[in-house]
């Protein structure tokens, strides 16, 4: 429980232990990492968004306390936004597009363009399969590449083509 204590503080105690020891995060694949870290008050930079529907990303703080953490503390196994961007997509999330309408005097123009600027930071991603609502459906999302073999299996296409041996008779 004082380990516990330690890492939500924090602190850097853990950074004389072997790395993921104590790391919940480690053994989960990418979509229940992401279930998890929304579903935890340890992350201030991703949260539900559109009543659960949503991941909203803020894409600064989430590199500075998502990948910036120590090797022990570690959740994804890189330190650029791009690659969990990836792997969002690799798991069939879609980048959800936000349109603010503008008002026509400049004063407040301004005001909306600063607002939007900082909005701007914050990235939101949604699949059907991934549900604040409906928990059971997580275990549905599959990464796109397993889909496709999966495809290719059921359409008796998955057979390679035939390679010429390496040595010759």
């Amino acid at each position: 429980m004082e380990d516990e204590r330690d890492i939500r503080n924090g602190s850097d105690t853990h950074k004389t232990k072997p790395a993921g020891k104590d790391n919940r995060f480690l053994p989960l694949c990418f979509p229940e990492k992401l279930w998890e870290m929304l579903e935890s008050d340890q992350f201030r930079s991703i949260w539900w968004s559109e009543g659960g529907k949503c991941v909203a990303i803020n894409k600064d703080l989430f590199e500075v306390e998502v990948l910036g953490r120590g090797v022990c503390q570690r959740v994804f196994n890189t330190k650029h936004i791009r690659s969990v961007i990836r792997q969002l997509n690799l798991y069939g999330f879609t980048k959800v597009q936000r349109d603010f309408q503008r008002s026509a005097s400049l004063p407040e123009f301004l005001s909306e363009e600063a607002a939007v600027s900082a909005h701007s930071q914050i990235l939101y991603y949604y699949n059907p399969s991934f549900n604040r609502a409906h928990p059971w459906l997580l275990g549905t999302c599959k990464r796109r590449a397993a889909l496709k073999q999966r495809g290719l299996c059921a359409a008796g296409l998955d057979e390679r083509p035939l390679q010429k041996p390496r040595w010759s008779v």
